[in-house]
C-alpha cells in the first residue's frame, strides 16, 4: 500500500517551543525512554520518532519522519499480514490499543523481534487522528525461548508429529502469540487471532475455561513437569476444534510472580473422533460381552488349567486363581466327558459347539458350548487345548421348556373340540388341522393339507371370510364371530370364529379356532320356542304368575297378573312387594318367602293383594325353585290364584257354624237339665213307695 509525502504540515523536527514544563518533561522522559517512540497520523505516516527508535531500527528520525511505513522497509516480508491486520483493527475501531509482535527489519537489513504497544487517539468525532506505538525489542528473549524449545524432548516430539502450533503467553503483560502454523492449524490468517490473553479465552468453549485454568495452577503449584490441557477452540468456520496443548514455563520475572509460558498445540480433533467411535463402539461391546460372558481357557493334555479369563467367575462363581493349576475334571458334572472331548479334539483336531455339563462351586449343574482347538508344537505334537466356553443353561433351560410348551400346545391342538387351523395369510392354504377339524368338516388332514379353505368351499358365504381376512390383515384379532361352514357332506353348521394373524419365521399365518355351535343354536332356539310356548300357555290362563332370579329381583309377570294388577310390566319389575301385598299380611308373607328362599324349598301362602282398582283380593301364592340344567338354583317361579270369593264363602260358613254351636249347646243344655229333673222325680217316688214314672230316655 504506497503512500504520498504528507503536506508540508509534518515538520522534520519536532521542536517543544511553547510547551508548558510539564510536557518538556514528558517529552524530555520519551526521548530517553529504552523504548521506540513511534508516532504515525491517521494514514500510518510518521510524524514521531523519538525515544530509542534510532537505536533500534538504525534509522535517524530526519531519515523517516514523513514516510509511510510501507516506504521503510521496516517490516519483515512475511510478517507484513500481521502488522496490515493489526493496522486494520486500530483503523475500524476495534480497540483504541493493542498488542503486537512480529519481525523488523533494521536499517543494516538485520531481523529483530519486537513487541508493539500502540495507542490509538480519536478526534470527538470518533474518527482516528492518530497512533503512539511503543516498541520493545525482544530478540533475546524470542532466541532464547527458541533455544529452549529446541532442547525440550517433549516439545521437539510433538512438533515432528505435524498440524500443530506454537503459543507462548506472558502473564506479566497479557499478551499472547501465535505461529503462521498456529493460524492454519485453526483456518486462520496471521494478525486475525487476539493479542491478550483476555481476548484469547473468548475463543474458548466455556465449559473447557475452568479445568484450563485448573490446569495451570496444578502445573505452577505442585512441579509437574509440564502444563497440558485438552479443551476446544473456535475456529475460522466457528466450529470448535479439540487441541491439546502442552507447555513450560521458559522465564519467570524476578520478584514479581509474573510468568512467561510457551509450548506447542496439536490438533486432535481425529483423536477426539476416534475416542467418541471408540467410546461407542466399546458400549456396544461392552453389552454384548455383559451378555455373551464367554469364558477363555487353556488346559494341558492332562488337564491341568493353565490359563482361564476372569469371566469364570460369572459362570461357575470360582475366582480365577482358585482355577488356575487344578483340574479341569473338577469343573465337569461326568469326568466321562472329559475323555470324550479329548477323543473327539485327537480326531478332529477342533470342536464347534460340543455341549457338556459342568458344575459349579455350590455344586449345580450348568449347561456350557464349548469351541476347542489343539495347540501343536514345531513338531506336530500337541501340547495343550485352548478354548472358549460358554454358558448356555438359560438357553438350554429355554429349549426345554420351548419342548414342553410345544408339548403342551401339540396336545392342546390335538385334543380341543375346537376346529383349529393355521393356514397362510397369502393363499389360505392349510399348514395344519387338528382332530377336531377333520371330526367338524368332514374331511381327512390329508385332504385339508393338499388344498385351502376356499378350495374345499368350507365358508358358505365366500366374502364372510373375504371380510375377516381384511380385518386379520389390518391388525385386528377376530374373536367368536359367528359365521356359517359347509361340511365336506353338504350340512351347514354355525361355528364360533376366532382368529389372528401370528408369524413363523417371518412369515404370516393365520392361527384360527372354530366352535361349533350348531347343536347349542338349536338348543337356544329350541328353549326360545319352549319360552313362547310357556309364555302363551301363561299368558292364556287365570293363573298369576310371576318369577324372580338368584338375587330375588323380579324378572317375569305374566299378562293376567298385569291385568289384576293394572300395573305396566316395567312397573312389575321395578316395583316393591310391599306396594302390592296388605300391610297386616306383609310381615308373615315376607318370613315364609325369606325361609323358604334360604333352604331351596317350596311355599305357599294366602295373602292380600291390591287389585287394579285399589283394592285387596286374597291370593293363594305357590312358589316353586327354579334350577338350570347344571343343577344351578336360578331363582323362584310362582303361581297365584284368587281366592278371595272362596275365602268369603269359607268366612260365611265358619260364622253359621259358629251360630250353630250356640244354638247346640242352648238346646243340649236344656236336655240335660231335663234329665236331671226327671231323676229326681223317680228319686221321690221310690221314697213314697211308688212306682218309678218316668225313664231317662223320656
Amino acid at each position: 500500500m504506497k503512500k504520498t509525502k504528507p503536506s508540508d504540515e509534518v515538520s522534520a523536527a519536532y521542536t517543544v517551543a511553547g510547551q508548558s514544563e510539564e510536557i518538556t518533561e514528558l517529552l524530555f522522559h520519551i526521548d530517553n525512554s529504552p523504548l521506540a517512540i513511534v508516532e504515525w497520523d491517521k494514514d500510518f505516516f510518521v510524524t514521531r520518532w523519538a525515544g530509542a527508535s534510532e537505536r533500534m531500527f538504525g534509522w535517524t528520525a530526519k531519515e523517516v519522519l514523513g514516510k509511510a511505513i510501507t516506504d521503510l522497509h521496516l517490516i519483515y516480508p512475511e510478517d507484513m499480514q500481521v502488522v496490515e491486520n493489526t493496522m486494520k483493527k486500530l483503523t475500524d475501531g476495534v480497540s483504541s490499543r493493542g498488542v503486537s509482535a512480529n519481525r523488523n527489519l533494521t536499517k543494516e537489513g538485520r531481523i529483530i523481534h519486537c513487541e508493539w504497544y500502540n495507542s490509538v487517539y480519536f478526534d470527538e468525532s470518533g474518527k482516528m487522528t492518530s497512533v503512539l506505538s511503543q516498541v520493545l525489542d525482544i530478540t533475546d528473549k524470542v532466541e532464547a525461548q527458541k533455544t529452549i524449545m529446541d532442547s525440550h524432548d517433549r516439545l521437539a516430539m510433538a512438533l515432528q508429529v505435524g498440524n500443530e502450533g506454537i503459543w507462548e503467553w506472558d502473564q506479566q503483560s497479557g499478551n499472547v502469540g501465535f505461529d503462521f502454523a498456529f493460524h492454519q492449524m485453526l483456518g486462520y490468517v496471521p494478525g486475525e487471532l487476539p493479542l491478550t490473553a483476555e481476548e484469547w479465552f473468548t475463543f474458548h468453549h466455556p465449559d473447557d475455561i475452568p479445568l484450563m485454568r485448573a490446569r495451570v495452577d496444578a502445573y505452577l503449584n505442585n512441579n509437574e513437569p509440564y502444563y497440558e490441557s485438552e479443551h476446544r477452540i473456535r475456529n475460522k468456520s466457528g466450529d470448535w476444534n479439540w487441541i491439546l496443548t502442552r507447555g513450560k514455563l521458559v522465564q519467570q520475572q524476578p520478584n514479581s510472580g509474573s510468568h512467561y509460558f510457551m509450548g506447542i498445540a496439536l490438533n486432535i480433533n481425529s483423536k477426539k473422533e476416534a475416542e467418541a467411535e471408540l467410546r461407542a463402539s466399546e458400549e456396544k461391546y461392552k453389552s454384548i460381552f455383559e451378555n455373551v460372558q464367554d469364558v477363555f481357557y487353556q488346559t494341558d493334555l492332562n488337564g491341568v488349567i493353565t490359563e482361564i479369563s476372569p469371566s469364570i467367575k460369572y459362570f461357575s462363581d470360582f475366582n480365577r486363581q482358585d482355577l488356575l493349576g487344578g483340574s479341569v475334571f473338577d469343573l465337569y458334572n461326568d469326568p466321562a466327558d472329559r475323555h470324550q472331548l479329548v477323543e473327539e479334539l485327537l480326531k478332529n483336531k477342533e470342536l464347534r459347539d460340543y455341549e457338556i455339563k459342568v458344575k459349579n462351586k455350590g455344586g449345580d449343574i450348568k449347561y456350557a458350548s464349548i469351541n476347542a482347538r489343539l495347540v501343536f508344537d514345531e513338531n506336530g505334537t500337541p501340547t495343550c487345548i485352548n478354548g472358549a466356553l460358554r454358558d448356555v443353561t438359560e438357553r438350554m433351560l429355554v429349549q426345554e421348556a420351548m419342548r414342553e410348551k410345544e408339548e403342551l400346545f401339540s396336545k392342546v391342538f390335538q385334543t380341543s373340540h375346537y376346529a383349529i387351523t393355521i393356514t397362510a395369510a397369502l393363499d389360505g392354504k392349510f399348514i395344519d388341522v387338528n382332530d377336531a377339524f377333520t371330526v367338524i368338516s368332514g374331511y381327512t388332514r390329508e385332504e385339508a393339507l393338499a388344498d385351502s379353505a376356499v378350495g374345499l368351499k368350507l365358508w358358505l358365504e365366500q366374502g364372510e371370510r373375504e371380510e375377516v381376512v381384511r380385518q386379520l390383515k389390518s391388525g385386528k384379532v377376530i374373536r367368536d364371530k359367528e359365521c356359517l361352514f359347509m361340511t365336506k357332506f353338504g350340512n351347514v353348521i354355525i361355528g364360533l370364529i376366532s382368529a389372528q394373524i401370528i408369524h413363523i419365521k417371518n412369515q404370516p399365518y393365520i392361527l384360527s379356532s372354530i366352535n361349533d355351535i350348531t347343536d347349542h343354536k338349536r338348543a337356544e332356539q329350541a328353549l326360545h320356542e319352549s319360552d313362547l310356548q310357556y309364555q302363551t300357555l301363561a299368558n292364556s290362563g287365570t293363573a298369576l304368575i310371576w318369577q324372580v332370579d338368584e338375587n330375588m329381583v323380579w324378572q317375569f309377570f305374566n299378562k293376567p297378573w298385569l291385568h289384576f294388577t293394572g300395573l305396566t310390566l316395567r312397573q312389575a319389575i321395578t316395583g316393591k312387594w310391599s306396594d302390592w301385598v296388605h300391610a297386616e299380611d306383609f310381615e308373615i308373607c315376607s318370613k315364609i318367602f325369606d325361609r323358604a328362599f334360604a333352604f331351596r324349598e317350596s311355599f305357599e301362602m294366602e295373602y292380600r293383594l291390591k287389585n287394579q282398582n285399589g283394592e285387596y283380593r286374597w291370593v293363594r301364592d305357590m312358589g316353586t325353585p327354579n334350577f338350570n340344567s347344571n343343577g344351578d338354583f336360578i331363582g323362584y317361579i310362582g303361581h297365584s290364584f284368587d281366592v278371595h270369593s272362596h275365602k268369603q264363602l269359607l268366612e260365611s260358613l265358619e260364622k253359621k257354624s259358629t251360630e250353630l254351636e250356640v244354638l247346640n249347646q242352648f238346646f243340649v243344655g236344656r236336655e240335660l237339665k231335663m234329665i236331671a229333673l226327671k231323676k229326681e222325680i223317680n228319686e221321690l217316688l221310690r221314697e213314697f213307695g211308688r212306682e218309678e214314672k218316668y225313664t231317662i230316655h223320656d
